[in-house]
This record gives structure tokens, C-alpha cells and sequence, in this order.
């Protein structure tokens, strides 16, 4: 199958939707199909991929491209992206890893999906805004993310995402204040990530007295990142809104930590039976959740025995497969 990827996004930009779009291809590709990606983001990197990435392409070289291809894949509709496809009467699917808001783009945008799409969505949360949209769960790399030793854990907490103020790293620090203030507990924690709001943690965890607790790292990747959460027995995941799904937790969990994380959106489904939730935003909920979760090793064991069922549901070939069955259902349908 010729497949194209439209993503404005892409690697070597970091987050969760260009790893679903980069993983996706990788496994689609090793499948024996013929991917390529269709991307805004310029790179001065030489790009070392089973598939081909298309940057900055022409309105009428996307055209050609899409000509070329069986099915278009959007993550999240792009309007712009949107034309091209039209034009070439393929098969559409639009893979949703987020809400629209209420602008006119928003609007236009759902009514693409409504109209035009074949919906599918990383969670039932993102599902709901959509009719016959099937669920299909977001994907990790088992081959970065794995468990090296279960036991040997020499630091506490981790948290891991962009330090932007939607993934709740304040709702972290005040919990560790009152944890230090009401349990006399101060867990090593390590930050992970970058982004505008370093300097304001910064100063709120000197302002806090925790300075001497807190490691930041800015950003670690690929097998450096797994060995680091491997000396990790807890991640905590406080975002402060609803998270469409979540990918951090299940590379979290496939390296042996217990998540911890806010109850809101889809990332309880990341979780799932491997870690607990608390209100989003409850400080007090969250500081006695890492207490229990860091000074109850039979506790934090339960969740862990979970994993490898949970974790099958979410590897490259599994969601890959799934995909692959949406579009072979409606385009046998189009035959």
C-alpha cells in the first residue's frame, strides 16, 4: 500500500504527536509499505529513515505526492493539508491526538473530520467529539523502552514533558513542599525537559526550599532517556489539563516505574491498570499518593505486575495493525 503522512510537525521536533507519526511510519514501512511524510519542519540533519520525508513541499508537489498515494493519514487536521487531498480524491483518515477549539479554524476543522475523514482517535476522551470514530491507542518503542532492573533504583520521582504550565510541573513542586512541611519526606526528583516555564520552576523550587531535592536535566532522548528512568521508582505526570492520551506514562511504565498521574482526559487510559490518578490540580491528593506510592514497595509492585498486558496493547505493530485495518475496511468498501 502507498501510504502518505501529512504532518506539518515532525521530527526533529519533539513531543507526543511526532513520535506517533515517526513510529508509525517506521512500523508501516518494516511492514513492507511504501510511507512517506509530508512535513513543514526543516532539518539540517540528513534524514536516516525506512521511509521518505518530504520538507517544505510546493502546493503542486503535494498534490503529485498525494496523487501518488492509496491513503492520506492527518495527524489532526490541518486545513492546509486539507486541499490537497480534496483534490486528489484519496482515501482520508485523520488520526486525532487533540481537541479543536471554538475558532473558525476550530469549526472548520471539525467539520473537515465530520464530512470528509475517516475518524479515528489515541483515546475514548478524543473519541467522544466524533461519531464512528474508532479508538486506536497511541503507540511507544519497546525496543528504547524496557525494564533493565526492577530493583536497583536509586532516585525517587521523575517527571518528563515540556516545561510549559498545561503539564502541572507547579502542582509537582508544591506537592513535594508539603511533603517536606507535613510528612518530613524530601524524595530526589528529576526534571526532564525544557521549555518557557524552566525559569519560573526554577525559582519556585528555590522559593519552596527545594532546590537541594530537584535535578533538571533539559532534554534526555532515545536509550539515554530509558536508562535514565530506569533509576526511577515513580513518574509523575501532574498535567494540569486534559491530556488527549499520554505516551510519557507508558514509557514510564515500561521502565518499571509506577505512574502517578492528574485523573482529567485520556491519560487515565494511558495509565490504565499501572499507576493511579488524583484530582486534577489536589495537591494534598497528589502529595499523598507519591508518599504511599515511594514508602509502599508492595504497593508500588502491585501496578507493576500489570505492565506487560497493558504495555501489548500499545506496541508499534499492534497499533500499527490497527490502522491498517480502518483503512483496509473502507477502502475494500470504496472498491
Amino acid at each position: 500500500m502507498k501510504i502518505i503522512f501529512y504532518s506539518p510537525n515532525f521530527y526533529p521536533m519533539i513531543g507526543g504527536l511526532e513520535n506517533v507519526v515517526k513510529d508509525l511510519a517506521i512500523e508501516l514501512s518494516h511492514l513492507g509499505h511504501k510511507v512517506r511524510v509530508i512535513t513543514s519542519t526543516k532539518s539540517d540533519r540528513k534524514d536516516y529513515f525506512p521511509f521518505e520525508v518530504i520538507r517544505g513541499t510546493s502546493f503542486v508537489s503535494t498534490v503529485k505526492h498525494m496523487l501518488w498515494a492509496q491513503v492520506v493519514i492527518q495527524t489532526n487536521v490541518s486545513l492546509k493539508g486539507f486541499i490537497p487531498i480534496l483534490l486528489s480524491r484519496k482515501l482520508f483518515v485523520v488520526n486525532h491526538q487533540g481537541e479543536y477549539n471554538t475558532s473558525i479554524n476550530g469549526q472548520l476543522k471539525r467539520i473537515v473530520a465530520r464530512k470528509f475523514a475517516i475518524n479515528v482517535s489515541c483515546s475514548s476522551y478524543i473519541a467522544r467529539n466524533y461519531e464512528n470514530c474508532e479508538v486506536i491507542l497511541n503507540p511507544y518503542n519497546p525496543k528504547i523502552f524496557y525494564t533493565i532492573n526492577s530493583y536497583d533504583r536509586p532516585r525517587d520521582l521523575v517527571f518528563l514533558g515540556r516545561l510549559v504550565s498545561e503539564k502541572g510541573g507547579d502542582v509537582l513542586l508544591h506537592s513535594l513542599k508539603v511533603l517536606k512541611d507535613e510528612h518530613a519526606l524530601r524524595p530526589s526528583v528529576t526534571i526532564v525537559g525544557e521549555g518557557p516555564e524552566e525559569g519560573n520552576l526554577k525559582n519556585l523550587s528555590n522559593e519552596l526550599g527545594l532546590s537541594s531535592q530537584i535535578t533538571f536535566t533539559g532534554n534526555v532522548l532515545g536509550e539515554k532517556l530509558a536508562r535514565l528512568l530506569n533509576q526511577h521508582k515513580v513518574m509523575v505526570v501532574p498535567s494540569a489539563y486534559a491530556e488527549p492520551f499520554g505516551i510519557v506514562a507508558l514509557e514510564g511504565i515500561a521502565c518499571g516505574c509506577l505512574v502517578v498521574g492528574s485523573d482529567a482526559g485520556g491519560l487515565p487510559e494511558a495509565i490504565g491498570p499501572c499507576g493511579v490518578t488524583f484530582p486534577m490540580g489536589d495537591v494534598s491528593a497528589l502529595s499523598l499518593l507519591l508518599a504511599k506510592s515511594l514508602y509502599e514497595p508492595f504497593w508500588r509492585e502491585h501496578f507493576q505486575h500489570n505492565a506487560n498486558i497493558h504495555l501489548q496493547k500499545h506496541t508499534r505493530s499492534v497499533v500499527a495493525e490497527r490502522l491498517l485495518s480502518v483503512i483496509r475496511k473502507f477502502d475494500y468498501g470504496r472498491d
